[in-house]
């Protein structure tokens, strides 16, 4: 079952995720587990079912003490159903109509659902996962799970043109993420634009100069480290230096010197702290600022 409160000790992100339930519809295993751990490490509260016959039983206990889970992750397949089946039949109990979910599969295709209005989130491992939980959990004051149609629209803005010139190049394959970080950035004075891979923020480097770049670490086609040592092998040819922050979701130990040893100039984990990273681009801007008057 859910506990009502946090358990002591639950992390930094308790008070971002505070009474956030998860319950994870899976089979138990190696990678079940490390989900769980880690969704944990987060300050989420976690609740395992391995069927469909047990994940509606605990929901009916949540729902009787007034529980709920704000978000479900589900296996594509599972031992008595499959997982787009269980949301097709959880909308029709009013009950849950504010949950949301991951269907933990590798490509659309695969998930088959008629549950169009539920807009379930697709990722294939369990760091993605873990990304996108963040993503939800840090939208809208921290709080709120955006839904469909709110996702919609944040993604056709992002689609829109951005100006030659920007101050910040955000560097996240993530589309949850992506809507975080441009949310918060348009409360900010700064100019930025949102590209999906390391190759692309290598290319938008040359042409639109940011005075900043937020680096993703686990990106398609070319890593954060990848495309940081070939931005940075431009400035040695060219001139010139930006300032990289790395964003990862993997917060280890070592994982600062790692990225600062990768030719980044600063670190921040996932979730991200809003008031902590506005803190950290007012600095860094600032300082880039002074130097290109200089």
């Amino acid at each position: 079952m859910f506990p009502t409160e946090f358990p002591a000790g639950a992390g930094m992100y308790t008070q971002i995720y505070q009474n956030k339930r998860v319950l994870v519809v899976a089979t138990q295993n190696d990678e079940t587990t490390l989900l769980m751990a880690k969704l944990r490490d987060l300050g989420l509260d976690c609740a395992l079912a391995d069927s469909r016959c047990e994940a509606i039983t605990l929901l009916e206990h949540a729902a009787k003490f007034k529980v709920i889970p704000a978000l479900i992750i589900i296996a594509p397949q599972l031992p008595d159903s499959t997982g787009a089946q269980f949301i097709d039949d959880l909308r029709h109990d009013r009950r849950f109509d504010n949950i949301r979910a991951i269907i933990a599969a590798p490509t659309a295709n695969q998930v088959k659902t008629t549950a169009t209005a539920f807009n379930p989130y697709l990722h294939a491992k369990s760091d993605g996962i873990i990304e996108t939980v963040s993503g939800l959990m840090a939208l809208n004051s921290g709080g709120t799970l955006v839904s469909g149609s709110d996702r919609a629209a944040i993604m056709s803005k992002l689609k829109e043109p951005k100006s030659d010139v920007i101050d910040i190049l955000v560097a996240e394959d993530n589309d949850i993420n992506q809507l975080v970080l441009s949310q918060f950035l348009d409360e900010t004075p700064y100019r930025f634009s949102i590209v999906s891979n390391g190759r692309r923020a290598v290319h938008a480097f040359r042409h639109s100069s940011p005075r900043l770049i937020l680096m993703d670490i686990s990106m398609p086609q070319m890593n954060g480290k990848e495309a940081t040592a070939a931005i940075r092998a431009i400035e040695r040819a060219e001139g010139g230096r930006v300032t990289i922050i790395a964003l990862t979701a993997h917060a280890l130990a070592g994982d600062r010197e790692d990225c600062l040893s990768a030719g980044m100039d600063d670190y921040m984990s996932k979730p991200v702290i809003f008031a902590k990273l506005r803190t950290l681009l007012d600095q860094h801007l600032a300082n880039s600022g002074k130097q290109r008057a200089a």
